[in-house]
């Protein structure tokens, strides 16, 4: 009955996803004038401050505000970010980068002599104002051409000098050092560019490092430039908040805060002199978060946008979350907001849109980036001491199996443990909303007494209790992915806005539990009979469009593993004794079949990252599948070596495989034969097709073994029971299933 319920449940479910969706308003712009204000070190405690003190509440309030992951290919760092940020793609740079102006010196030798030493007679030019120089370029390209991303430096400069946009540079950070990465935004093939650096920056002595940004400069240099050109495309490097931030720790806590305070008011005035300014957009990107907030490990950084009248939030196709955006969106943003020509160039990022709605507010996004924040800073201790506590259980069930197999207090407390590690995972996901405001040991001991009360109780009331917790973790996935994902994006099991490898969809573990626990569900239903052949097939098909659809799970390798698991279980079940061959035949050909199916279903709704690798495909770049394949298999190679998933992904193989060893002639009940069998084959394909595969392979087989545990436990406590002539209540030995 519980299944039939399911299947109904699960069916209604898809038709009225089918029906539904999200609405996102995008604002369209139209300007001719684009101005980036890059400030470094700037940070949301200072974006609430302004909004608590703002004297000019219009500036702030009326700004469309959202938070980026600004991850690069390698660590948090102001050039590797800003790299990433030209470029569109993961990226890095190199030692000693820095671009320079006329009559400077590099490695204390003249430009004209550094030039002659590097590059060929044709390449050289005369560094006359306002050309500026950068002698790290090519190693900065080929740096990133030799990474698996592939980064393109130079490419928007290309675009803005085919596009006849003008571009210029002002301004610097520099401190003891010279610190000037924004001609990253404005450089282009072939190392060239314009700006004024040491021009917009005034000397005083009272600010640190002697220096301050020129408002006056800066505001009529651009006027200038407006005028005389008909698009514009700037970026200014407001480098005070980054030279305040570097003297932090020899500065008067005192004057540090009244510093602070003066800066923040200087760039509201400077950005409100900017926007008097006709037809101009104005972003501010914060490319590199300041010290405190990095050891806090809030490492998403602000943007703010104002170029309409009416504010909003950010969001993109990229992360399909309200407030988070990725760095790599502000190139194709930039790109459609300024109509540049790109060619045959495939955009990896998506541009921003700004979402308009009552239910979104500041107050809101501070609440979800501090929740956001305390997920990623404890999702580590929580996830360790959950993985030993299931590497744990596996260990005492071998230790009651082998000695205890006749206690059967002993062998209830297994079983119902392994119903509470079943419900684990359903607390996972329903305690997300309240998880920002437990401490690790609260959400813990919640998670832990739910988990076991569920546990009992379905062990004391129900007659098929694995079916009965799979079915209902079964359930409260598929609605939370049918509503878009809002628990599991912040899931201490879900995908994490900072690490920022996914952003939406089914992650890889609630991907390998889902794979197993509908297989679970529905293993009454495993036999030979038309009615449990449509029942079976139809929830299956069901959970494939789910995995793969882009507006739900977007999971290609859980896809992919699926297929080839349920293929193969629906062949067992219509003919047990299929020869192994035909069934790696079948395999074969469910992969085939599945990613025909992933690519139809690109061609419904909006674009992801999976139809990004189709397109690429398709267009014949078979160096971007390379570099993906390599990403992944990297990866995969990184957290077996590091994370303790590895050790729950040894430890369940090294179980399943002494528990099949010695009851492969004793567990006669074939459907659970088939669960197993099929289960393994779903584990070792998540392994190898999925990104992360060793977490979505241990989270799979850990759901196998548990659920195969609590069988053989209940085999042999039916013989004992049967031979000492006990009877417990809610006991049940394999003639009932």
């Amino acid at each position: 009955m519980f299944s039939r319920n399911v299947y109904i449940c699960v069916m209604m479910f898809v038709i009225l996803s089918l029906l539904c969706g999200n609405v996102t308003f995008a604002q369209e712009f139209e300007t001719n004038h684009q101005t980036i204000v890059l400030v470094p070190h700037f940070s949301f405690e200072d974006i609430e401050a302004l909004l608590e003190k703002d004297q000019e509440p219009f500036l702030w309030e009326k700004a469309s505000i959202g938070a980026m992951n600004v991850r690069p290919d390698g660590p948090y760092q102001y050039l590797h970010n800003t790299v990433t940020m030209a470029v569109g793609d993961k990226a890095r740079g190199v030692d000693q980068w820095n671009a320079y102006e006329q009559n400077e010196q590099i490695a204390e030798q003249s430009i004209q002599q550094h030039q002659q030493q590097t590059l060929s007679r044709e390449n050289r030019h005369p560094i006359t104002r306002p050309d500026i120089y950068h002698p790290y370029f090519f190693s900065l390209k080929q740096t990133n051409l030799n990474t698996s991303y592939r980064g393109q430096i130079g490419k928007l400069g290309e675009w803005l000098k085919e596009a006849n946009v003008d571009h210029f540079v002002y301004g610097h950070s520099d401190t003891e050092q010279q610190v000037r990465y924004a001609s990253l935004f404005i450089i282009d093939e072939k190392a060239t560019g314009q700006g004024a650096l040491k021009e917009a920056v005034q000397t005083n002595s009272e600010r640190p490092y002697r220096y301050q940004m020129d408002q006056d400069f800066i505001i009529e240099h651009m006027t200038n430039r407006q005028i005389d050109n008909v698009r514009t495309y700037s970026v200014i490097e407001w480098g005070d908040f980054y030279r305040l931030d570097m003297m932090k720790d020899v500065i008067e806590p005192n004057y540090y805060l009244e510093l602070k305070e003066t800066l923040r008011k200087e760039l509201t005035q400077f950005l409100l002199r900017l926007k008097d300014e006709q037809n101009q957009e104005i972003w501010l990107l914060t490319p590199m978060m300041d010290q405190t907030s990095y050891q806090q490990k809030k490492w998403l950084t602000p943007i703010l946008n104002w170029g309409s009248d009416e504010a909003g939030f950010f969001t993109s196709a990229t992360t399909r979350q309200s407030y988070i955006v990725s760095s790599i969106d502000l190139l194709p943003t930039w790109v459609d907001r300024l109509s540049l020509p790109h060619g045959d160039t495939m955009l990896t990022g998506k541009a921003l849109t700004i979402e308009h709605s009552n239910r979104l507010s500041h107050e809101r996004m501070f609440r979800d980036l501090d929740h956001i924040t305390h997920i990623f800073k404890s999702r580590s201790h929580v996830l360790t001491i959950f993985i030993l506590s299931l590497v744990g259980l596996l260990g005492l069930a071998g230790i009651v199996f082998v000695w205890l197999r006749n206690n059967q207090y002993a062998l209830i407390g297994v079983k119902v443990t392994f119903l509470a590690a079943w419900s684990s995972l359903l607390y996972f996901l329903l305690l997300a909303p309240l998880s920002e405001y437990m401490s690790v040991i609260l959400f813990l001991l919640t998670l832990m007494s739910l988990s076991i009360l569920t546990g009992f109780v379905i062990y004391r009331l129900c007659r098929q209790p694995i079916s009965v917790v799979a079915g209902i973790v079964f359930a409260a996935i598929t609605v939370d992915q049918l509503f878009g994902g809002p628990l599991i994006q912040r899931s201490y099991l879900g995908f994490d806005p900072i690490i920022g490898a996914r952003f939406y969809g089914i992650g890889n573990e609630f991907g390998g539990v889902y794979i197993i626990a509908v297989m679970a569900m529905l293993m009454p239903f495993f036999t030979n009979k038309k009615r449990d052949l449509l029942i079976v097939f139809s929830i299956l098909a069901s959970t494939l469009f789910i995995l793969a659809a882009q507006i739900y799970g977007t999971n290609a390798g859980g896809t992919l593993s699926a297929a080839i698991a349920y293929v193969v279980l629906l062949l067992k079940m219509y003919r047990n004794n299929i020869h192994a061959k035909k069934l790696w035949i079948a395999g074969f050909f469910a992969l085939i079949g599945a990613v025909a199916f992933l690519f139809i279903m690109q061609l419904i709704g909006m674009k992801s990252h999976i139809g990004l690798a189709f397109e690429r495909l398709l267009s014949g770049d078979f160096v971007y599948i390379q570099d993906m394949i390599i990403r992944k298999l990297t990866m995969n190679y990184k957290i077996l070596r590091h994370s303790n998933w590895t050790l729950l992904f040894a430890s369940s193989y090294v179980v399943v495989a002494i528990l099949i060893w010695f009851t492969r002639n004793q567990l006669v009940d074939e459907r659970k034969r088939l669960f197993l069998q099929a289960g393994v084959v779903a584990s070792v394909a998540l392994l190898f097709l999925n990104d992360s595969g060793v977490v979505a392979a241990a989270t799979s087989m850990f759901c196998v073994v548990s659920s195969y545990c609590y069988w053989v436990i209940e085999m042999f406590w039916g013989k004992h029971s049967r031979k000492g002539g006990h009877s417990i209540s809610g006991k049940l030995d394999e003639t009932s299933y």
